[in-house]
């Protein structure tokens, strides 16, 4: 409201105030941020869940294969009580991933049948070879297992999941599969890759477990994706 020299009265309308109008600005940059970090919250949630399954897909394939593989061995190997600890363990780690998938939305490995099939023919060839050679194929095998497991919570401190309540059951999974025995003691040695250059230095049956061992690893490793 105005007043003119001669008394009138004028209303004066238009504008908004200059406190409004920075309000007005303050609420519509404070929405797009929300917006923005709400959708990468979501992306950054869609990516965890998505890695967090091919692990799972990929343990689904290797312990199936590790069941498969030991179940054979018993089954050709007398029933040695060994190997039905070793049988035993599997199955039961087996059930554990198998229950846990559903919470990751895990579907399984096109790979599974291959996987499968490559168990079976590592615990056939363990079971009848001679007992150098059997334990370099179950070592070489355990060795692939552990390091498969190793990589994935190695992983998943490296992307900032280990601590995410997400991420716990699977961690814990990982830690169980890890430490699962596999092999006998004083079994074969397994040689890393730098020795596995050298043929020279490592004996014949150090040199099959190596093979089994990058071989089996590169299997699951496939399966996680495929």
């Amino acid at each position: 409201m105005a007043t003119v020299s001669d008394g009138t009265s004028l209303s004066v309308t238009g504008a908004p105030s200059t406190s409004e109008g920075t309000e007005d600005i303050l609420n519509a940059d404070s929405k797009a941020a929300w917006t923005t970090n709400n959708a990468d919250a979501k992306n950054g949630k869609k990516r965890r869940n998505k890695h967090l399954a091919r692990m799972m897909r990929s343990n689904l394939a290797s312990e199936a294969a590790a069941v498969r593989m030991f179940g054979v061995q018993s089954r050709l190997g007398g029933k040695r009580p060994d190997l039905e600890f070793f049988k035993d363990g599997e199955e039961e780690l087996l059930q554990r991933i198998q229950a846990l998938a559903p919470q990751y939305r895990t579907r399984p490995s096109a790979l599974l049948p291959v996987v499968r099939a490559t168990g079976a023919a590592l615990g056939v060839l363990s079971a009848v070879l001679p007992r150098p050679y059997s334990e370099a194929i179950k070592g070489g095998a355990a060795e692939a297992l552990i390091e498969q497991y190793n990589d994935q919570l190695r992983e998943m401190r490296e992307r900032g999941l280990a601590d995410t309540e997400a991420a716990e059951p699977l961690r814990e999974l990982l830690r169980a599969l890890r430490d699962q025995p596999r092999v006998t003691h004083g079994s074969v040695k397994v040689p890393d890759v730098a020795e596995m250059q050298r043929p020279q230095d490592v004996k014949l049956e150090e040199g099959l477990a190596g093979v089994v061992k990058i071989g089996f690893k590169n299997l699951l490793n496939l399966t996680s994706y495929v």
